[in-house]
């Protein structure tokens, strides 16, 4: 999924393997659901540089095969002051028990909390964050 992702990535990951740095898995009602961090590095000595991705996919329960694409973020920059967004749980919220993810997004000297929730049978979108707080 991360190979495939519309936006145009910055060209310095261009051809660069990715690397898993987390994955989780759940059963939403008839689909399963995975969350990814993904990480591209150039460990370059003088300019080292990081692409993070997160990304939310889902399919069938009982299919094999492609997640189909339900949300992603991508960061890149230099390695010190990039933010990364981290998994802390998966929740269902209110009375309708709308499904939604609680995310950390660090930065180099703090960070701040996040939802992203399912919009509707196919798509999630980033809905909340919190006031940045610092070190």
């Amino acid at each position: 999924m991360a190979a495939t992702l519309p936006v145009v990535p910055d060209p310095t990951f261009r051809g660069l393997p990715f690397r898993v740095r987390s994955a989780y898995t759940f059963r939403l009602d008839s689909m399963d659901v995975v969350i990814a961090d993904v990480v591209r590095t150039v460990n370059e000595e003088a300019n080292p540089r990081v692409e993070h991705l997160l990304i939310i996919g889902e399919r069938l329960v009982g299919t094999k095969g492609k997640y189909n694409l339900g949300y992603f973020s991508r960061t890149a920059g230099a390695e010190e002051s990039t933010q990364a967004t981290e998994v802390l749980a998966a929740v269902q919220i209110g009375a309708t028990r709308r499904p939604a993810i609680v995310i950390n997004i660090e930065y180099d000297d703090g960070g701040k909390l996040g939802l992203i929730e399912r919009a509707n049978s196919v798509e999630w979108s980033a809905t909340w964050k919190s006031a940045y707080t610092d070190c």
